[in-house]
């Protein structure tokens, strides 16, 4: 076994590289698919609790009492632990779970806002101005026509709780990953050696030959 000849470094080596480099891009992607998968599900979740919200708050938006939703909206947020903020047809906050309406500025601009105003349901990830950190926003629009004043009912959860989701979920690909590598890198060892010694060999014979020994085989 001619481990340290030319022949089995230069087989070796790139036979390592090759399966180490396909081995992290698939872990990447795996890990691509996962966010996108968790962020979907999110999402279904969060238009779920949207509509459960809503039909809480129907009453009071279509008897014009909801500029008092603020105590119950934080209860609702403690039950599915979502941020809830509600929001009329020209923008202006109604109630919020975490923050004073007075003091917020008009929403009527915010892309999950805007986009439900053409859509029905917007989504939008960014920094919150409120609040300080990233959040998921997921918002829908509601009434119109025989039910209470159009209005939109947005639900946002801070993405370090998704994060820790993905995290788990990433740490479960590390082992995986790592025995792949190494079972993968002892095909790689037993087939490059393999090759190596039929080339070491050929290279022997063929010396052998050229020094006038002709009864090698």
């Amino acid at each position: 076994m001619e481990l340290r000849s030319p022949y089995f470094r230069n087989l070796f080596i790139p036979y390592v590289i090759l399966l180490g480099t396909g081995i992290v891009g698939l872990g990447l992607f795996a890990a691509r698919l996962l966010r996108e998968a968790c962020l979907e599900d999110t999402q279904a979740a969060l238009q779920d609790q949207a509509r459960l919200v809503e039909a809480l708050v129907e009453k009071d938006l279509r008897d014009g009492t909801g500029g008092a939703l603020g105590p119950r909206l934080r209860s609702y947020e403690t039950a599915i632990r979502c941020r809830i903020t509600i929001v009329d047809e020209a923008g202006r906050v109604l109630g919020d779970s975490e923050a004073d309406p007075a003091l917020m500025d008009n929403h009527r601009g915010r892309p999950e806002i805007t986009a439900a105003a053409a859509q029905g349901d917007g989504y939008h990830v960014r920094r919150s101005e409120t609040v300080g950190v990233e959040m998921m926003y997921w918002a829908t629009r509601f009434g119109g026509a025989a039910g209470p004043p159009l209005h939109y009912v947005r639900l946002a959860v801070p993405l370090g709780r998704l994060d820790e989701r993905l995290q788990t979920l990433r740490a479960a690909l590390v082992p995986a990953s790592a025995v792949a590598l190494l079972l993968g890198g002892l095909v790689c060892f037993l087939f490059a050696r393999r090759q190596a010694n039929a080339i070491v060999d050929l290279t022997r014979l063929a010396e052998a030959i050229a020094r006038g020994d002709l009864q090698r085989r």
